[in-house]
């Protein structure tokens, strides 16, 4: 699980891969016009750092 709770400020992209769930709690501001990729319920993540529960 991935929990964005303070804003984001960046000149380029982002990308937040997560086993499990993306919280957006605050903003993402990409200031010239970059990308942002949010993958959730990735089974490829790593299972050392992977929360309980299954994969949906």
């Amino acid at each position: 699980m991935i929990t964005i709770n303070e804003r984001i400020k960046i000149d380029s992209s982002v990308e937040l891969k997560a086993g499990q769930n993306i919280n957006i709690n605050a903003d993402i501001d990409i200031v010239l016009n970059g990308n942002i990729d949010l993958l959730g319920n990735n089974d490829q993540m790593n299972l050392a750092n992977h929360s309980d529960g299954k994969v949906r």
